[in-house]
């Protein structure tokens, strides 16, 4: 039953979290600013207050808290991002044919305080969790995996990035979500991040006691991952998923292409 309640947990605050995220990175100026101010407060709380006290617990009701701690952690990262409060210092854009290297170059300084912000919350995880449940921080390294992984990808060029995804204030990002034929790197994250998917499942069967719960957490995580990379290559309407939080699916993004 553990591996079970890890697996039900991943997919509803992945669900609900990935929803909330895109609703608040759609709504006016002065209620983004507001709702970012008030999540903000919330989950430093919720870290702050929480993380010390979990890491203590290697119980099963431990592990859970100790992964929410994590979800809660890299839902403000991509919340900050999806707002446009943490992105980045410039807002050039590559010319069009540019290279690589003066793509990356772009792309990171769109993004560097955002990248910053990661390596800096993945730090704090750390040194808030001095006992020996740390699948706060772990939980969140697995999405820090999956957003680099993802991002390389998207940069160097897939058939369907969704840019239907990204909100009006983030625009000056579109150049990096051109359409482009997928290239070996693709094929090759997805081999890893199913390596990583089977090795985390193997752990969760042979993991003693309540690590199971944070192992299997893992497995289905990494799973997505694979299944994130995997949608990149067709044009499927992702935000059909959120259609309950006022998304809406773009024609372009159903359109055969």
């Amino acid at each position: 039953m553990r591996p079970v309640l890890a697996v039900a947990v991943v997919f509803a605050v992945w669900w609900l979290g990935t929803g909330a995220v895109f609703l608040a990175g759609r709504t006016s100026g002065a209620a983004r600013k507001w709702s970012f101010a008030a999540v903000t407060l919330l989950i430093a709380g919720i870290v702050l207050g929480l993380a010390p006290a979990v890491s203590h617990r290697t119980d099963a009701a431990g592990v859970v808290q100790g992964l929410l701690v994590g979800f809660a952690a890299w839902a403000w990262m991509e919340l900050s991002f999806y707002t446009g409060f943490v992105t980045g210092p410039s807002t050039r854009q590559p010319m069009l044919g540019a290279s690589f290297r003066d793509r990356f170059r772009h792309a990171l300084a769109a993004c560097l305080w955002h990248e910053l912000a990661i390596v800096a919350g993945l730090f704090t995880l750390l040194v808030l969790s001095p006992g020996a449940n740390r699948w706060a921080a772990g939980q969140f390294a697995v999405f820090w995996i999956l957003h680099e992984v993802a991002r390389v990808n998207v940069l160097i060029g897939v058939p369907h990035p969704f840019r239907e995804l990204l909100p009006d204030h983030l625009s000056h990002l579109q150049p990096y979500l051109e359409p482009r034929p997928a290239g070996r790197w693709l094929h090759l994250s997805i081999a890893g991040l199913l390596g990583m998917t089977i090795a985390a499942a193997a752990m969760a069967w042979w993991a003693p006691g309540a690590a199971s719960i944070g192992w299997a957490a893992c497995a289905v995580l990494l799973g997505l991952g694979v299944l994130e990379l995997g949608v990149l290559l067709f044009p499927v309407p992702l935000a059909r998923l959120w259609q309950w939080f006022g998304m809406e699916v773009a024609p372009e993004a159903l359109a055969p292409r």
